[in-house]
C-alpha cells in the first residue's frame, strides 16, 4: 500500500455522529421514500438520523458489509458495483439529499467518502462522488418543457497556495457540487448537503453581475429568472459515484497525482437520478407532468455503454471519463445554459469557419477520422454557439451528432466534436430508433414528443438549413440535391416562437415525412439520384415485398437446383403476369423488359480446393434473373400453387452456369438481391423510380449441410435498420448479413487486402486510427480496401459500441469457437484465406497488360508481360503487407483459385511461371491455361495468404507483436505464400479456445 493513503480524510463513525449532531439545525424538507434508519446490518453501528434530514431509503439488510478504508487496494476498490437508491431530498437552504449504497446482494458498502484538497481550493471534494440539482420548466406556447440547471457558480478559491486571500467564485455554465457535507451513518446509508444553496442562486448572479463578472454579464434577464428556486416544480437530483481509486490517479489528498501511470478507474460508475416536488415532499408520481424523452437503453442498442466502459478499448469513444452514461443525467447539465460565457460564430454560405489542424496530434483531442495520418483537429473557431443554437443544449446536441455528415451546415466543432465527421450507420429520420415506439420495449412516457411537440430546437436541429427567425434558408431535400438556396426556405415562413409548429406538423403527418431511403447524390445539382427505400420505415404508400422459400432440391444429369419459392406484396402472395416480350414481369412495377432489373436467385456452394474435400465456405455462386425464369431463356418457372408458390428449375443448359458438380458441398438458395421499380402506389413526384428491396432469404438444398451461421440480420440491424441502406452499399439489395459469406468468401481479394467476409467486416468495424492520437479504433494500420486517394480509408468509420464484446454482432459460441460445431474437422475444412494474387502495379496511371493471344479452344499462347500507360489504377487501396510492382519491375503473386461454372473460354488466362518472384516488365514468362466447365484450378503456391483463425484476429489485432505472435507462437499465417501455409497447422484455439488457458471471452474482458 502507498505510505500516502494513511492521511486519508476518512469519515469515521465516530466522525460521523459529530456530524449528525451539527446537521441537527438543518430545516426538514420534501422528499419521498421510507424512513427506515435503525435497522443495521451485523457487524455496523447504528447512527441515529440527523434531525432536519429527509427521508432515507430502507437501510441494506445484507449481513456481509463491505469496509472500505485507506488500507482497501485500489483494485478492490475499483471493482465494488454501487447500488444505490435516494431517499429524499430536503431544501430550506443548502439541498440535503439522503441515499444508500449497497452491492448486488444489498450488503451496506461503507466508508465511501475519500477526500481531497488542493492547495488553493476552499473547500474539500470528493472525488469519487458527484451530485447535481435541476427544475423543470413546464412548457409554454408551444415551447416543450426544458430543464435548467441551479449548479452553475464555480467554488471559490484561495489566490495562491501561500495567499489565503479568497477569490470568489463565477458564474459558469452547468456542473456539479461536490464539496459540500457527506455524513456516513455506518450502515449504508449516507446524507450530502450541498456546498451551494440553490434558494439563494438567482440572488447570487444577479450580484455578480452586477459587480461585472464577466459571464453573468451576458445574461439576459430571462436567463436569471430561470433560476429562480422553484418549490412547486418538478426537481432532479442526480448523484455520479466513479472515477479513479484513492491513492490513485489525482485522487489524493492533495489532488496531485504521484505516479503518472498510476490510475485504477472504477469498473462500474453509478449514476442515480431521483425526480422529486419540493413542496409536495414527494417523489414523482406518473401522473406529474414529467419529461422522459429517450431511454438509455435505447442508446445502448448501438453504444452497449453510453459514455464508454471504463478500463476496456470502448473508453477511446467515451466521453466524461465514462462515467456519465444516462440520458436522465445528461439532459440536468446539458441544457440551454451552455451558452453562458459562449461567443456566437456564425457561418457564411453554410459554411462555418475553417478547421484547421495542429501541428503535433494530440493525446486528447479527436484525431481526423478521415485521414490516415493527419494531426488532431484546432479547437478554435469552437462553434459552442453556432449561428444562435446552443449545441451543447441536449436536444440539439444529440440531434446533430446523429444527424452527422447529412448536416447542410459545414465546419460544426463542438468542443472538438466534429458534427460533420459522424455517420448514424441508418437513416437518421428514423426518429423512433431513438424515441421508441409507444408500448414497445424500453419506450419513454414522453418518447412521442417527436411528432407530438413539434419546435425550432429539436427539428432545426437536423433542418440546421433553415433560419426560423428569417423564414429563409435551404431544406434538408434542396440540401440532397446539391442546392445552396431554396425557393421558399421554411413553407411557415418566419416563426420567431413555437406556439404555430403543430398546426403544420401534426403529430399524424411527422412520421410520414420521416421514411427511410437512401438517395445516390448527383454531381449535378438539382438533379435527383435514385432512390432506395429502406425495409423498415419506407415511405407511405411503398409496399412491402417479401421474398419466401420453400425447399430446395438437387436432382437430374447434369445436377441443377429446383427451388420452390414465393413473393409476397404487403403480406399477400404475387401472381406474375403471363409473359410476353417487353412487358412487365408484375403489375404496378416497371421491371420486366430488361432482365437486371428483377431479382435474383443464387446458388452457392463450395468445390474441393487446397486439398480440402469439403471446404467450410463457399468457393461458386452462380445466379439466374427471375426474369430469365420467367422468360424461359435459363431455366423454368412453373404456375403458381393454390399458395402462390412457383416451382423453377434453375439453368437449361451448361452455358447458363446453373450446373451443380457431384463434389459441391453446402448446397444452398439465395434469393433477392435487387430491387422492383415501382410505377403505382407510391408519391413518384417525391419519389421517383425509387427502388424497393424485400428481405433476401436463403435455405440449404435437401441432403446438403448447411454453412455455419456466424451472425445475424437481427444484431445487424439493431443499428443498420437494413444492411446497405444510409451507410449504401449494394444499394441495400444485399441485405442478409449471413449471406455475405458467398461472395465475400476466402478467396476474394483486392489491393493485397482479403474482403472475405470474417476480415472485411472485423476491420471496417475495428476502423483504423491516426497514429498518436487518442479516441481512435482498434488497428494500428489503415484498412484501405478499395481507397481511391492516399487519405481515403475505413477511419471515419466509428464503431458506437464496446469492440471487444463480439456477441453484439455474433451469435452465442461462434466467436470464442466454444459452439458444438467447432471441431477440428471444421478447423480443418478451412480455407486459408487469400490475400494477394497477380500483380499489384504501385504507379498511378499505369495498369499490367497480361494478354491472351492466339486462343483456340483450349489452346493459346500468352503475351509477355508489361506495364504500361493506363486508366488510373487502384494503388491508393494497396495493402503495406505487399510488394508492390512498377512500370521496371514486376512482381506477380501468380493466380488464384478459379472454378469454370459452364463456360468454355471465360476461364482462359494466363498463369506466371515465376509466380512471387520479380521478373523483367518485358520478359515475363506465362503460360496459357484454360479451365473446361465444371472443372477447376487451385491457387499457385505464390500467391499470399492468411490463415483462417488468424484471419480473422488480425482483422483488428494487426500490430506487429500481434502479427509475430500468430505467426510464431500460434502456427499462423500472416502475408505467407499458399505452399507453405498449407503445411502450417494453427494452434490458436489450445490457448484462445473456450477451454484454453486464455480464452478469447476472458481476453475480451467479457
Amino acid at each position: 500500500m502507498s505510505k500516502n493513503k494513511s492521511s486519508y480524510h476518512w469519515i469515521s463513525f465516530a466522525a460521523a455522529s459529530v456530524l449528525a449532531v451539527a446537521l441537527a439545525g438543518c430545516g426538514g424538507g420534501g422528499g419521498g421514500g421510507a424512513s427506515n434508519l435503525t435497522s443495521t446490518p451485523s457487524g455496523t453501528v447504528a447512527v441515529a438520523t440527523p434531525t432536519g434530514a429527509p427521508p432515507g431509503p430502507a437501510v441494506p439488510a445484507g449481513t456481509a458489509p463491505v469496509t472500505l478504508t485507506a488500507a482497501t487496494p485500489a483494485a478492490t476498490f475499483a471493482a465494488i458495483a454501487p447500488v444505490v437508491a435516494i431517499g429524499g431530498v430536503s431544501i430550506n437552504s443548502p439541498p440535503m439529499v439522503t441515499f444508500s449504497v449497497a452491492d448486488a446482494s444489498n450488503n451496506a458498502i461503507l466508508g465511501l467518502g475519500s477526500k481531497s484538497q488542493t492547495t488553493t481550493a476552499v473547500a474539500a471534494s470528493y472525488p469519487n462522488l458527484v451530485f447535481s440539482l435541476a427544475k423543470l420548466v413546464p412548457a409554454a406556447n408551444g415551447a416543450p418543457s426544458r430543464w435548467v440547471n441551479y449548479i452553475i457558480t464555480t467554488m471559490p478559491t484561495y489566490k495562491s497556495a501561500t495567499d489565503k486571500t479568497i477569490v470568489p467564485g463565477t458564474v459558469t455554465r452547468p456542473t456539479t457540487d461536490n464539496t459540500g457535507t457527506l455524513t456516513d451513518y455506518g450502515n449504508g446509508i449516507y446524507t450530502y448537503q450541498f456546498y451551494r444553496d440553490i434558494t439563494t442562486i438567482k440572488d447570487q448572479v444577479t450580484a455578480l453581475k452586477a459587480s461585472g463578472d464577466a459571464v453573468a454579464k451576458t445574461l439576459s434577464d430571462a436567463d436569471i429568472a430561470d433560476l429562480a428556486y422553484d418549490k412547486t416544480a418538478i426537481h432532479r437530483v442526480t448523484i455520479q459515484i466513479s472515477g479513479s481509486a484513492p491513492g490513485t490517479g489525482t485522487n489524493q489528498p492533495d489532488g496531485v497525482q504521484k505516479v503518472t501511470t498510476d490510475n485504477v478507474v472504477m469498473a462500474n460508475p453509478v449514476n442515480m437520478v431521483y425526480d422529486f416536488i419540493p413542496a409536495a415532499g414527494r417523489a414523482v408520481a406518473a401522473s406529474d407532468t414529467q419529461r422522459e424523452i429517450v431511454a438509455t437503453a435505447k442508446c445502448n442498442d448501438c453504444h452497449y455503454k453510453l459514455g464508454g466502459a471504463p478500463n476496456k478499448d470502448s473508453v477511446k469513444g467515451g466521453f466524461h471519463g465514462s462515467g456519465r452514461y444516462d440520458t436522465r443525467y445528461c439532459v440536468v447539465c446539458h441544457t440551454d445554459q451552455q451558452k453562458y460565457g459562449q461567443t456566437n460564430v456564425t457561418s457564411t454560405a453554410g459554411s462555418f469557419p475553417a478547421l484547421t489542424t495542429a501541428a503535433n496530434a494530440s493525446t486528447t483531442s479527436r484525431p481526423n477520422p478521415n485521414a490516415f495520418g493527419s494531426t488532431a483537429y484546432s479547437t478554435t473557431p469552437t462553434t459552442i454557439v453556432a449561428d444562435g443554437e446552443v449545441l451543447g443544449n441536449f436536444p440539439i446536441l444529440i440531434h446533430k451528432i446523429h444527424r452527422g455528415e447529412d448536416l447542410y451546415k459545414k465546419n460544426y466543432n463542438f468542443a472538438n466534436v466534429l458534427f460533420n465527421e459522424v455517420k448514424f450507420p441508418r437513416d437518421a429520420k428514423d426518429c423512433t430508433k431513438c424515441h421508441g415506439v409507444t408500448g414497445a420495449a424500453n419506450a419513454t412516457a414522453q418518447g412521442d414528443n417527436y411528432k407530438n411537440v413539434p419546435n425550432r430546437k429539436a427539428c432545426g436541429a437536423c433542418h440546421d438549413g433553415i433560419n426560423f427567425d428569417t423564414g429563409k434558408g435551404v431544406t434538408n431535400a434542396d440540401a440532397r440535391l446539391l442546392l445552396t438556396t431554396s425557393t421558399l426556405g421554411h413553407v411557415g415562413g418566419i416563426q420567431l416562437d413555437d406556439s404555430k409548429c403543430v398546426l403544420c406538423h401534426a403529430a399524424a403527418d411527422i412520421p410520414v415525412y420521416h421514411p427511410s431511403f437512401y438517395q445516390v447524390l448527383s454531381t449535378t445539382a438539382g438533379t435527383m439520384g435514385a432512390q432506395y427505400a429502406g425495409l423498415q420505415n419506407p415511405p407511405t404508400g411503398v409496399p412491402t415485398l417479401a421474398y419466401e422459400i420453400k425447399s430446395v432440391a438437387v436432382s437430374g444429369t447434369p445436377k441443377r437446383a429446383t427451388v420452390v419459392f414465393r413473393m409476397l406484396k404487403n403480406g399477400s402472395a404475387v401472381t406474375f403476369n403471363t409473359y410476353a416480350a417487353g412487358a412487365a414481369m408484375l403489375t404496378g412495377f416497371s421491371n420486366g423488359s430488361t432482365a437486371s432489373t428483377t431479382p435474383r436467385i443464387y446458388i452457392g456452394y463450395a468445390v474441393p480446393q487446397d486439398n480440402i474435400t469439403s471446404p467450410a465456405d463457399f468457393n461458386v455462386n452462380a445466379s439466374v434473373y427471375l426474369q430469365n425464369l420467367w422468360d424461359s431463356t435459363k431455366g423454368t418457372l412453373s404456375a403458381p400453387d393454390s399458395s402462390g408458390y412457383y416451382t423453377a428449375v434453375l439453368g437449361k443448359a451448361t452455358t447458363d452456369g446453373m450446373d451443380i458438380p457431384t463434389s459441391a458441398v453446402m448446397v444452398t438458395a439465395f434469393m433477392g438481391y435487387n430491387y422492383w421499380v415501382p410505377t403505382t402506389g407510391v408519391d413518384l413526384v417525391k419519389y421517383p423510380a425509387i427502388r424497393l428491396q424485400g428481405q433476401d432469404v436463403q435455405m440449404v438444398a435437401t441432403g446438403y449441410t448447411a454453412r455455419r451461421t456466424i451472425v445475424s440480420n437481427a444484431k445487424c440491424n439493431v443499428c443498420h435498420e437494413q444492411l446497405g441502406i444510409d451507410p449504401n452499399f449494394h444499394s441495400g439489395s444485399r441485405n442478409d448479413a449471413t449471406a455475405c459469406a458467398l461472395c465475400h468468401n476466402p478467396n476474394a481479394m483486392n489491393g493485397g487486402w482479403s474482403y472475405d467476409s470474417k476480415t472485411f467486416i472485423h476491420a471496417i468495424h475495428a476502423a483504423n486510427p491516426t497514429p498518436g492520437a487518442a479516441q481512435t479504433g482498434k488497428r494500428a494500420n489503415a484498412y484501405t480496401f478499395a481507397a481511391s486517394s492516399a487519405t481515403d480509408n475505413f477511419g471515419g468509420v466509428r464503431f458506437p459500441g464496446y469492440i471487444q464484446k463480439c456477441e453484439t454482432c455474433h451469435v452465442s459460441g461462434t466467436y470464442d469457437l466454444s459452439a458444438s460445431n467447432y471441431t477440428d474437422t471444421l478447423f480443418a475444412s478451412m480455407q486459408p484465406v487469400t490475400v494477394a494474387r497477380g500483380a499489384l502495379v504501385d504507379t498511378v496511371g499505369y495498369t499490367l497488360n497480361n494478354k491472351v493471344s492466339t486462343t483456340t479452344g483450349t489452346t493459346g499462347t500468352c503475351d509477355v508481360n508489361s506495364a504500361t500507360s493506363g486508366s488510373a489504377s487502384s494503388a491508393y487501396a494497396y495493402s503495406p503487407y505487399i510488394t508492390k510492382s512498377t512500370s521496371a519491375a514486376v512482381v506477380d503473386y501468380g493466380n488464384g483459385f478459379s472454378y469454370n461454372t459452364g463456360s468454355a473460354t471465360v476461364s482462359n488466362g494466363c498463369k506466371p511461371n515465376s509466380g512471387g518472384v520479380a521478373v523483367s516488365a518485358l520478359l515475363g514468362a506465362y503460360t496459357f491455361y484454360s479451365v473446361a466447365a465444371g472443372s477447376s484450378i487451385d491457387a499457385q503456391g505464390t500467391t499470399l495468404v492468411n490463415s483462417p483463425v488468424a484471419s480473422a484476429c488480425f482483422s483488428c489485432h494487426d500490430s506487429a507483436k500481434a502479427k509475430a505472435h500468430m505467426s510464431n507462437d500460434g502456427g499462423g499465417s500472416i502475408y505467407r505464400d499458399r505452399t507453405t501455409a498449407l503445411t502450417k497447422t494453427e494452434t490458436c484455439t489450445f490457448c484462445h479456445g473456450s477451454t484454453g488457458t486464455v480464452p478469447i471471452k476472458t481476453r475480451h474482458g467479457l
